[in-house]
């Protein structure tokens, strides 16, 4: 069974508007995906974030609903995942820290 991994941090993420934290990804081969964003410690929480999936790699983009799963408003020092089954090929995401000096680290884990 193929696999993916991948981990992409940003430093000094903006509290202005979104901004993409990992550029799109072609994952068609990959349907089962977790996504993991790790908050470091001692920065800001996050004011928003977005997981992404469209079929091509310019969109049209549709935001997951992440209700209940504590990524869109991640405080500093925790982690969350959340995990899908979808056929769209491309996946992107997105943050908004609520403060000055947040860094977070995106993880994406795909199974084919």
């Amino acid at each position: 069974m193929p696999t993916y991994h991948e981990s992409v941090t940003k430093n000094g993420v903006s509290q202005a508007a979104l901004e993409v934290i990992l550029p799109p990804r072609d994952l068609g081969e990959y349907p089962m995906k977790t996504v993991t964003f790790s908050n470091a410690a001692g920065g800001a929480a996050l004011a928003d974030a977005k997981i992404e999936i469209g079929p091509t790699a310019s969109g049209p983009w549709f935001a997951e609903d992440l209700t209940g799963t504590g990524i869109p408003t991640l405080a500093a020092g925790a982690s969350a995942a959340y995990r899908m089954t979808k056929v769209d090929r491309w996946l992107r995401t997105q943050a908004k820290a609520a403060g000055a000096n947040c860094n977070l680290t995106v993880y994406l884990d795909a199974v084919g």
